[in-house]
């Protein structure tokens, strides 16, 4: 992990945000300045990073959040400002997430796409389309730059309205107190385009379909055989955009492969809210044209399928409240049988991403099995 724990973030084009006339002596000068930046100070200094940014020596790229941010974080956290201020090693870790050390970065500086490692050795994806600059951490909510271009002695602030929130289940743990010497970040590295834009928020209770057959019982030998799992999925009708997306990937031959899995599947639906998010942000995102699609979106949106695909064949009965089960992706989920009466919510480990199961138990051949669902689990939100 990088020495310094700061809170920053980057750019807004100049000619849209402006950019600041008058130059402070030290970051902390202009903290002091502004009446919504009283929380990132009392984080500083919480951690004891009040010395460092007092510093006119320092050369750093700061994303600035607004005490609204901090609260909403709070908030997203499940706890209160004041808890969140009194936990050093979260703070030491979340403001690291802002910094971007021995380096300014100017809003005209910044090409359409780019990411940045920071000084916590995370990656933060940088979008600017055109003049409006919008940060995309690893979990929660983008962040928009509002004032960009402030420069402080050798460092230049930007002013953002969230919070960038780290993924805490994949990083190393931090360090509360910063190391005296200041260490370079690595260069930017320009990308294709910033992950989808997917919604977080709870699905709404449904009550379950009851399986077609009793959980106990096999199906009888007189009964309809069993379809390979590609065309389960097809057959069900308002599993196509799924189905199209595992296809465009080359991710259907490793997830259609022995030995069983669970397919939690979202419905067309599902997908078409989160596209219409991303065509929002400036995409055109046609599935069924792999080519059309930038890389590195078709990689997110891979990753955000793999969170889908469970390691072992579980039929509803076996999805017991509390239960913890792998995904192909990089996290697993977590089976909530007692949150909504008559339904089989699962939760994203580490993550407020939840989706509902609405019908389950749908067998193919081969022992998979198919749970359809009601929106998407993903570590992104913006809602």
């Amino acid at each position: 992990m990088k020495p310094q724990y700061l809170l920053v973030a980057l750019l807004a084009a100049a000619a849209f945000y402006g950019s600041s006339a008058q130059q402070y002596k030290t970051v902390k000068e202009f903290l002091k300045t502004r009446n919504d930046m009283k929380l990132l100070l009392k984080a500083a200094n919480q951690v004891g990073l009040t010395p460092y940014l007092d510093t006119p020596n320092i050369t750093i790229t700061l994303f600035a959040p607004v005490d609204n941010a901090w609260r909403r974080a709070a908030k997203l956290a499940g706890v209160s400002v004041q808890q969140l201020m009194a936990n050093s090693t979260y703070l030491a870790y979340v403001l690291a997430y802002h910094s971007y050390s021995d380096a300014v970065i100017f809003s005209n500086d910044i090409p359409p796409n780019i990411t940045l490692t920071m000084d916590n050795d995370e990656t933060l994806y940088v979008w600017k389309p055109a003049v409006k600059i919008t940060l995309f951490g690893d979990l929660g909510k983008p962040a928009v730059v509002t004032k960009a271009n402030i420069t402080a002695a050798k460092s230049v602030i930007h002013v953002i309205d969230n919070v960038l929130i780290p993924d805490f289940n994949t990083s190393p743990t931090p360090s509360p107190s910063p190391p005296a010497k200041p260490q370079a970040s690595p260069s930017p590295t320009i990308i294709d385009s910033p992950p989808p834009a997917v919604v977080d928020s709870p699905p709404p209770a449904v009550v379950l379909s009851p399986p077609a057959t009793p959980l106990s019982s096999p199906p009888p030998p007189e009964g309809p055989v069993l379809l390979p799992i590609e065309e389960t999925l097809a057959k069900e009708g308002d599993c196509t955009i799924l189905l199209a997306l595992l296809k465009a990937s080359n991710l259907a031959e490793e997830v259609f492969a022995p030995p069983a899995k669970t397919i939690l599947a979202p419905n067309d639906k599902a997908f078409e809210a989160a596209l219409a998010l991303a065509e929002q942000l400036g995409f055109k995102v046609d599935i069924n044209n792999p080519g059309s699609i930038p890389p590195f979106l078709l990689g997110v949106l891979v990753d955000t399928a793999k969170l889908h695909i469970l390691k072992q064949a579980l039929k509803a009965e076996e999805l017991t409240d509390g239960l913890k089960i792998d995904t192909m992706g990089a996290r697993g989920v977590v089976i909530d049988r007692t949150s909504v009466p008559g339904s089989i919510v699962v939760a994203l480990q580490d993550s407020v991403s939840q989706t509902t199961i609405v019908k389950t138990d749908i067998m193919a051949a081969g022992g998979f099995i198919i749970h359809k669902i009601d929106s998407i689990l993903s570590t992104i939100s913006l809602g």
